[in-house]
């Protein structure tokens, strides 16, 4: 319900390509665009509002195109596309593990057991290899802890917007 872009000062959208009937699934980059078409067109509407994306990940069992090459190529492709302000959108990057007591059926598959970066009994998928410099890095334009003025630096300025907006000791 996009009406809930109002409710707050964040969103954090589920924008699953997966589920699309008019999609293809065969095609994970196109369908990676069609979430960062989505995702911008949210942020267009509430441009001041942190968007996060949630739900928007690649299974690897359970269709013929539910592989971990898609997987990795979905995420690659994801990570790759820019919101309006050009900054890499924000999103998770799923479920950690296979969850095999997820197997409700859907029209691609089982709902949710094979959507982690890792197999149930903890070994690791190829993405986790593939992608390690994708999502073991920050976003750019991280700001630092202590930087509460936004400006890259640590310093008296940090100090002064402290205690002007949280500092709640009394003096």
């Amino acid at each position: 319900d996009p009406s809930l872009l109002d409710v707050g000062d964040f969103t954090y959208e589920n924008i699953q390509p997966w589920f699309n009937q008019n999609l293809n699934p065969f095609d994970p980059i196109a369908m990676a665009a069609t979430v960062g078409g989505e995702f911008r067109a949210l942020q267009s509407r509430r441009p001041d509002n942190l968007l996060v994306i949630i739900e928007a990940w690649w299974p690897t069992a359970g269709h013929p195109a539910a592989t971990e090459a898609n997987q990795i190529a979905f995420f690659q492709a994801l990570a790759d596309i820019t919101d309006l302000d050009g900054d890499p959108l924000l999103f998770s990057w799923g479920e950690a593990f296979d969850q095999t007591w997820k197997d409700e059926p859907s029209p691609f598959g089982t709902l949710g057991p094979d959507w982690g970066l890792n197999e149930e009994n903890g070994d690791e998928k190829a993405i986790i290899e593939a992608l390690r410099p994708l999502y073991a890095s920050p976003y750019p334009g991280a700001i630092a802890a202590g930087d509460f003025y936004g400006d890259g630096a640590i310093d008296v300025l940090d100090y002064v917007e402290w205690i002007v907006n949280f500092d709640t000791s009394p003096i």
